[in-house]
C-alpha cells in the first residue's frame, strides 16, 4: 500500500473537511513494459486512453468529485 503524508498535500486533517480529487487506477501487465488499461476511474470517466502514459497521468481538476472525511 501507497501513503501520502497531509503534510504533503499541504492539508490538515479534520472531520468534515471536503477535498476536491479524483481516483485512478492504471493497470498493467508483468510481462511487458505496454499499459493494459485505465480499469478504475472514480469519477473522470472521460480518461480512458490506454497506452499513453502522460495522457492517462494527465489531471483535470474541472472534472474532480470531492471526498468528505468522515468524523
Amino acid at each position: 500500500m501507497r501513503t501520502v503524508p497531509w503534510a504533503v498535500l499541504g492539508v490538515e486533517p479534520a472531520p468534515g473537511l471536503k477535498l476536491r480529487a479524483d481516483l485512478g487506477i492504471i493497470f498493467g501487465r508483468t510481462d511487458t513494459a505496454n499499459y493494459v488499461d485505465r480499469i478504475v476511474r472514480w469519477v473522470d470517466k472521460q480518461t480512458n486512453v490506454v497506452n499513453d502514459v502522460p495522457t492517462e497521468a494527465e489531471i483535470f481538476p474541472g472534472r474532480w468529485g470531492t471526498f468528505v472525511l468522515a468524523p
